[in-house]
């Protein structure tokens, strides 16, 4: 009975934890985030059968977020989410757009959380985690459906930890409406599960076969909007006309990821190869690093959270390199060798484990 009333302390002060930490982040975060409002305007112009990508839908998202019309040199909020994103925010434009961003973050945020926890992490760690890897918390403000696409693959993992193909399959297919960087994700993790794979493949093709049917005609527009959309052409992470050298890094992590059977260990080389080797915008994607550092020390991983934190003072441009070279570092210097953390994180491990027992 004791230790049954300990557990109920304990999740009710990480329940509450939670809860505040996430109460803060909505007051602080604006009510009509930017990330959020192309995905909602567009949702809600596939219920209409509109055209999502169309003039009239970019200056709502304008007037959403900045109250009017943008200016030269502001950003234009042009939709850049693909269709199957759209369908997955469907749901949200039943509620106005300042509730829905709400229901939205709060939503994706726990859902992450809970996938965490469900690779055996505790519900404080994981808060901890998060918070000093600091860009989940910009995702969070952003309105950044990245949470919802991290929160997918992370209980793909965990399904695919217990040998649960098919959930780990469907998973993932929900964390691919943004494309990019969960579909490869998807294939070198569910390679070594050939029946998860041939699942994956099928629900794909089939979301992408009704999204096509009922919404093929737009396709074009929306590579015509990425090909125009700044974000994705001036600022990157990688530039491999500056960094050359990490590439091949890049096509080793991915070759040592096929290699490993151990799915955590996967994922970290899989994750790594694909950041070093996708240009892609914005250092929210760095949440999904999220699972590999859940597994270190506390010290570790807050001197981590201290410089990611301390480089917010540095320009966009030192931070969209540095930032992502020291995920990746630590993260492939971990899983090559075993770094003096890893023993501490094992002493420390054991320790915790003698004081619960006692």
């Amino acid at each position: 009975m004791a230790q049954f009333g300990k557990w109920s302390k304990t999740n009710i002060f990480h329940g509450f934890t939670f809860i505040g930490i996430i109460l803060t982040l909505v007051l602080v975060a604006p009510s009509r985030p930017a990330d959020f409002v192309p995905l909602y305007n567009g949702a809600v112009a596939v219920r209409e059968h509109r055209n999502p990508f169309d003039r009239r839908v970019v200056e709502q998202n304008q007037r959403d977020v900045y109250g009017r019309l943008a200016v030269a040199g502001e950003d234009e909020f042009r939709g850049g989410y693909p269709v199957p994103a759209l369908f997955l925010g469907l749901p949200l434009t039943v509620l106005p757009i300042g509730a829905a961003s709400v229901v939205y973050r709060v939503f994706s945020a726990t859902l992450l959380v809970l996938a965490l926890v469900r690779l055996g992490v505790k519900p404080l760690w994981a808060f901890v985690v998060l918070f000093l890897l600091r860009e989940p918390v910009v995702a969070f403000t952003l309105g950044q459906f990245t949470l919802w696409t991290s929160a997918c693959a992370v209980f793909a993992l965990g399904a695919l930890q217990r040998q649960q193909d098919t959930r780990a399959a469907l998973w993932f297919a929900l964390a691919s409406g943004t494309l990019i960087l969960t579909v490869p994700l998807a294939f070198l993790m569910l390679l070594a599960r050939r029946r998860a794979l041939l699942i994956y493949i099928g629900v794909m093709g089939l979301w992408s076969g009704v999204s096509f049917l009922t919404s093929g005609w737009w396709v074009a527009e929306w590579l015509e909007i990425l090909r125009a959309y700044p974000g994705y052409v001036k600022f990157m992470i990688w530039m491999p006309t500056v960094l050359p050298i990490l590439i091949p890094v890049g096509i080793f992590a991915v070759i040592m990821a096929l290699r490993k059977h151990d799915m955590m260990r996967r994922w970290a080389f899989a994750v790594s190869g694909i950041v070093l080797l996708l240009p892609l915008s914005g250092l929210y994607h760095m949440t999904l690093f999220a699972p590999v550092f859940v597994r270190y020390s506390r010290s570790l991983v807050l001197v981590i959270g201290v410089c990611v934190w301390a480089l917010s003072l540095a320009p966009l441009e030192l931070r969209l390199l540095i930032v992502p070279l020291v995920f990746t570092g630590v993260t492939l210097v971990d899983n090559l060798y075993t770094p003096t953390w890893r023993k501490s994180l094992t002493s420390l491990i054991a320790r915790d484990a003698n004081l619960e027992a006692d």
